[in-house]
């Protein structure tokens, strides 16, 4: 904890963030609105005292006061003081495990938001952070031939090559067999030249029909589906940001046990 330049005004900083009385998390005050609060509580008899609180703990400030509840900052260059109130480390764990379990309902929601042409691109993006794949392709516009995007798909032991083409559907309908056919017919063409494989995003499903042509056709036809695609961008790291939290505190149990000894 860093030390002011007196108990006191240790305790009157303390006071200052006890005393905000919101359940925000973070606040951020100017100079004259710090010394108001500090007055307007009767932390210090007037704004004078206020400003020479601020100015005898200035240093100590710029590098973040730690009081019992939270961390005062003070930015020299916006003259602005900062709080951040610490939650408690059950509080935060228990915040992780939900964060973690709420996150593919609101990856759902962000695909849902997506225009078509976003929807593409998010799957390019998608496919080039898989390992097993490289020249990853997205096609330009509207006139693809049936085919959205493509790859080229390595597989061990024998890095055995062959030609990925698919479709991203960001449709509220199940794809039919018709979409279906035309990926069909594009692969049935680069087959002549390499092996080839199909893939087809779809938030929706497919068609009970289109789910037969696939099961009969005489290539492989990979389906993504809205939860098959959440697990890709939550193995691939698309779209989220993975936060570590090497979260050390104190260890309330061992210490009560030990007062009791």
């Amino acid at each position: 904890m860093k030390v002011v330049g007196a108990k006191a005004d240790y305790e009157a900083l303390d006071a200052l963030c006890f005393g905000v009385g919101s359940s925000d998390l973070s606040f951020s005050f100017s100079r004259s609105e710090v010394i108001e609060l500090l007055v307007s509580r009767g932390i210090v008899a007037s704004s004078v005292d206020g400003q020479l609180l601020i100015e005898r703990n200035e240093q100590t400030l710029r590098e973040t006061l730690y009081t019992k509840d939270w961390a005062l900052h003070y930015n020299i260059l916006t003259d602005r003081f900062r709080l951040d109130r610490l939650p408690p480390p059950d509080y935060l764990e228990r915040g992780v495990e939900h964060f973690s379990r709420n996150l593919p309902d609101q990856l759902k929601h962000r695909l849902d938001e997506l225009s078509p042409r976003q929807f593409e691109l998010l799957i390019g993006t998608l496919l080039n952070r898989i390992p097993a794949l490289s020249r990853v392709k997205v096609s330009k516009g509207s006139r693809d031939g049936g085919i959205d995007f493509g790859a080229i798909r390595h597989e061990l032991p024998n890095d055995r090559v062959i030609v990925v083409v698919g479709q991203a559907k960001h449709w509220r309908s199940k794809v039919s067999s018709s979409e279906i056919q035309k990926l069909l017919g594009v692969m049935s063409i680069r087959s002549k030249r390499a092996e080839v494989r199909g893939m087809i995003v779809c938030l929706a499903g497919l068609t009970a029909p289109a789910e037969e042509i696939i099961r009969r056709a005489p290539y492989p036809v990979d389906v993504v589906e809205r939860d098959g695609l959440v697990e890709m961008l939550i193995d691939t790291g698309t779209g989220i940001r993975r936060r570590s939290l090497n979260l050390e505190s104190v260890d309330d149990t061992f210490w009560r046990e030990l007062s009791e000894l």
